[in-house]
């Protein structure tokens, strides 16, 4: 079996509690898998590396496969975001959006 990266990318600010339901999922990762998700402090420290952010999301995608931008009301207003769908689509990678707005 091929065993693919996937390349998570979502509003870290407005979203991070629904996508922590993906996140404590074993369906994204094999079982005992290291954990493919980072958090903010580590996009913080990026902040400051020479580079900066750009750098570190072209670090995270190297390797990959698969984008799977979550994505709820504001998502796509995030520079980030679009840099990544962006990023993806130049690699040729695929891309998997998943709707994660909630009624109510």
């Amino acid at each position: 079996m091929t065993v693919r990266k996937v390349f998570f990318s979502f509003h870290y600010e407005r979203d991070v509690r629904r996508i922590q339901q993906v996140r404590q999922s074993w369906v994204v990762r094999e079982r005992g898998a290291a954990v493919p998700f980072y958090d903010k402090a580590e996009f913080e420290e990026a902040k400051r590396r020479a580079g900066g952010i750009k750098q570190w999301i072209d670090e995270q995608l190297h390797g990959c496969s698969v984008t799977a931008v979550l994505f709820g009301r504001e998502t796509y207003d995030r520079e980030w975001v679009r840099y990544e769908i962006k990023k993806s689509y130049e690699q040729r990678m695929g891309i998997l959006a998943i709707d994660i707005i909630l009624e109510g």
